[in-house]
């Protein structure tokens, strides 16, 4: 819900912008979640925001952030 409540006011979300809300509710958990779930909450957030949602863009996001830990 916290996470939600971060996304909605936010016009411009991006996926970076949305792994960010995630890591600041999460924290380390979110490292142990896996990266098809992490897609689809960013997916989530991104729809309170905007319509137009790029899958790709979302896709990439998640893999680097994966990677990146």
């Amino acid at each position: 819900m916290r996470c939600r409540k971060e996304a909605m006011p936010n016009e411009g979300l991006m996926p970076t912008d949305c792994i960010q809300i995630l890591e600041n509710n999460y924290g380390r958990r979110l490292e142990r979640i896996k990266p098809k779930t992490i897609h689809s909450m960013v997916e989530s957030l991104m729809r309170l925001a905007t319509d137009c949602i790029d899958h790709e863009q979302i896709e990439e996001t998640v893999q680097q952030y994966c990677n990146s830990f």
